[in-house]
């Protein structure tokens, strides 16, 4: 029984000591999770700060570049609605001319809009910022945000152009369907300039500041392209300048002055090219001219006088100018003829005199 009793104790002793050491580790266990705690806050703190210092770098960065894109924005917006109230306000006090012209002139502003339009929608990101949780072997961080970007979600569909264009075209009818001072369809020009602009420009050159021959050789070169100086109404205009150029006075007191059609036969015969089509096209703008002047004395004479001496105008041109009949070119040609009988007869004399 003494040993029985013996063992008894032991264990209950070994039982209280086992109570004491649980709670023993307990206490010790509590103290390292509190440790743990400590160094895991401190851990957070750290990356919190981290991460703080990231989200504000990258806000600096695309707050600039998003605010730089926004600049650019508004002065594109700027000159869109700069445009765009030019012309609102010529389609409502301007002519129709004006508008046409307005609307040519903004052509290349509009495909340039067009063009950066598509490379801004093309080259602009999406940012998106996300958050991760849990520890990363690399970072040995236990929280992250990546940011990232994906192309902008606006995609441009070029239809300003299309209706500018469409606008353009539809100008571009109403003019040509306009008469010209030599009683045919006033047409556009593929150099972009109606035909009516460039005799005008002519006009300014030839008649109103003399300009060297050089200086208008510059200016067809710089503004007209090669279809537009093989165009009849092109030619037409031409002659007409020149000639206006050289006649002096108004009304039965109106001369010519030679000279001036002799300053710019190196002009006149560049853009004439001894072809008979076009030659015909400037005698019809000759009549067309002195049609509109009511057919001062002497004035188509000394004309055909001066471009037929000068090798202007071929005697075939002149020739088949007096027997054209198309009924679209006989406006003032009755009075022209008759105007002009001692030249044709001359001519014909000249033909039927004997060589020596």
């Amino acid at each position: 029984m003494d040993n029985a009793l013996k063992i008894l104790t032991e264990l209950t002793e070994n039982r209280e000591k086992n109570l004491k050491k649980f709670e023993d580790c307990e206490t010790d266990i509590l103290k390292q999770v509190n440790n743990v705690k400590e160094q895991m806050i401190k851990q957070i703190d750290k990356h919190e700060r981290t991460v703080i210092k990231d989200l504000s770098t990258m806000r600096q960065r695309n707050e600039a570049k998003l605010n730089e894109e926004k600049a650019d924005l508004a002065e594109l917006i700027a000159q869109v609605q700069e445009g765009k109230e030019q012309i609102e306000f010529l389609k409502e006090h301007g002519s129709k001319n004006q508008l046409f012209l307005a609307l040519k002139k903004q052509e290349n502003k509009i495909k340039a809009t067009e063009s950066r339009l598509q490379k801004l929608t093309s080259t602009y990101k999406d940012t998106k910022l996300t958050f991760y949780s849990g520890r990363d072997s690399k970072t040995k961080s236990i929280f992250s945000v990546v940011e990232s970007s994906t192309p902008c979600t606006i995609k441009h569909k070029s239809l300003m152009l299309q209706q500018a264009q469409a606008e353009i075209e539809i100008e571009s009818k109403k003019k040509s369907d306009c008469t010209n001072n030599y009683g045919s369809k006033l047409t556009m020009s593929t150099s972009g300039m109606t035909l009516e602009t460039i005799q005008d420009e002519l006009h300014d050159l030839i008649v109103v500041k003399a300009v060297r021959n050089e200086d208008i050789f510059d200016w067809i070169e710089a503004n007209l392209d090669h279809y537009t100086t093989k165009d009849n109404n092109f030619i037409r205009a031409l002659m007409t300048v020149v000639c206006s150029s050289a006649i002096k006075g108004r009304g039965k007191m109106a001369t010519v002055d030679p000279r001036r059609v002799h300053a710019r036969d190196v002009i006149l015969q560049k853009y004439f090219d001894h072809q008979l089509e076009f030659e015909l096209q400037t005698l019809y703008a000759l009549q067309a001219l002195v049609h509109k002047l009511d057919h001062p004395p002497k004035v188509l004479r000394t004309l055909f006088d001066v471009l037929y001496d000068e090798d202007i105008i071929s005697e075939d041109a002149f020739t088949k100018w007096e027997g054209n009949a198309n009924p679209t070119e006989q406006e003032g040609k009755e009075i022209a003829m008759k105007c002009v009988v001692q030249f044709f007869t001359w001519i014909r004399e000249a033909n039927d005199a004997p060589d020596e």
